[in-house]
């Protein structure tokens, strides 16, 4: 019998990370671990540990400025930049010290910002590190050029400690190869478990009272400007009433969606929806989006397979994407599951102003014929071989 325990060490505060929560319970449920603790951040009203269920515990680490909490360190924001920089000091310490109490014989980085704490706690306790980013942190858009270069030693530095690598698409494990010159590198696509039935109710043509006959678009996941968001939206003031767009989910430009929505009849804010519905509202669209208009994005962009890529295609629905989102252009242009389009301003609007009902049953009869290569259940047989 495997008597293993385990540690995920994750940037976040462990709330709403699908790819964690499926690695972790297929560890489990096939007996590869006996015992699971995820390590992660502390959020207001969250609890410091807690058992996500028998075999996975939770527990959430506070950070300098969280001890401290106090109102008079808001109001003084090189105070509070002082305190994030020097707090990762006291912060590595108790993730190190909560590592080293579970005695773990593996330790699941899924952040590079872990990475030092995973190689200390391997020489400590001689345990085995599979890292296994969601993204190319080291490049993701945000980043300073002197922080890129941080994480890019960091992550040099440690990713020869790492027994395995485990990334979420072809490009990203290319990337990872050639740039730091290893070879035991996979992919496991970041799939949605599908234990449910698909239901064709028009759920988002009766919430916003969509005629059957007009073209629903849906932009789903963090409603922030770096996504393109705010570009998509102006877009759609200017385009016919029977052309809709839908945004699901939160993030920082939530409330101009929302207050936009007000204005105009084809534009719809629809908040966040529990995990297990999510793909259900999204088969109520005739088109998802995944639109950039921007010359120059990052590189963790360009070559991103996102969860939602592939709720847009559990869902049966066919994805708009711009060309500069490399890895999803490529993979929608050889299966013919939506279309791929220069990422300008112009271009989308030709699009939107021109797709006809037919078009679309095209790409969704194309969708339900390639479906069945998406399954979570045969990416996490890979962690079975490592």
């Amino acid at each position: 019998m495997n008597n293993s325990v385990g540690v995920c060490l994750v940037f976040n505060a462990i709330q709403n990370t699908s790819r964690l929560f499926k690695m972790t319970s297929f560890l489990v449920s096939s007996k590869r671990v006996v015992r699971l603790n995820i390590i992660g951040l502390w959020d207001n009203s969250l609890l410091t540990e807690e058992d996500f269920d028998k075999d996975r515990k939770i527990i959430r680490v506070k950070n300098l400025r969280q001890k401290i909490n106090s109102a008079w360190i808001d109001n003084h924001t090189y105070i509070r930049k002082i305190l994030i920089i020097i707090g990762f000091f006291p912060l590595y310490y108790s993730v190190i010290k909560k590592t080293l109490e579970c005695k773990p014989n593996i330790i699941y980085c899924h952040d590079v910002l872990w990475l030092p704490v995973a190689v200390l706690c391997k020489w400590i306790l001689k345990c085995r590190i599979i890292y296994t980013p969601h993204e190319l942190e080291t490049e993701e858009t945000g980043n300073s050029k002197i922080a890129k270069i941080i994480l890019r030693c960091m992550e040099k530095y440690c990713i020869k400690r790492v027994y395995y690598t485990i990334t979420v698409g072809q490009s990203i494990s290319d990337w990872y190869k050639k740039t730091y010159k290893i070879k035991n590198v996979s992919v496991i696509r970041n799939i949605p478990e599908c234990t449910y039935t698909l239901h064709s109710d028009n759920i988002l043509r009766k919430l916003f009272n969509i005629h059957e006959n007009d073209i629903v678009f849906i932009y789903q996941g963090l409603l922030d400007a770096s996504r393109g968001v705010l570009e998509i939206l102006d877009i759609f003031k200017n385009v016919s009433s029977k052309k809709h767009i839908v945004f699901m989910g939160y993030g920082g430009e939530y409330l101009k969606i929302k207050e936009t929505s007000n204005n105009y009849i084809n534009i719809h804010y629809l908040p966040a929806v529990p995990p297990s519905e999510i793909i259900n509202y999204t088969s109520g669209a005739d088109i998802g989006i995944f639109f950039i208009i921007k010359s120059n994005i990052s590189l963790s962009y360009k070559y991103s397979l996102p969860n939602k890529y592939y709720e847009y295609i559990k869902a049966d629905t066919p994805i708009l994407v711009s060309s500069n989102l490399e890895a999803m252009s490529s993979e929608i242009r050889s299966l013919d599951i939506g279309w791929s389009l220069n990422s300008k301003k112009e271009n989308f609007v030709t699009f939107i102003d021109s797709i006809k009902k037919d078009e679309i049953t095209t790409k969704t009869k194309n969708l339900q014929k390639v479906k069945h290569q998406f399954d979570w259940n045969k990416e996490v047989q890979i962690l079975k071989s490592i």
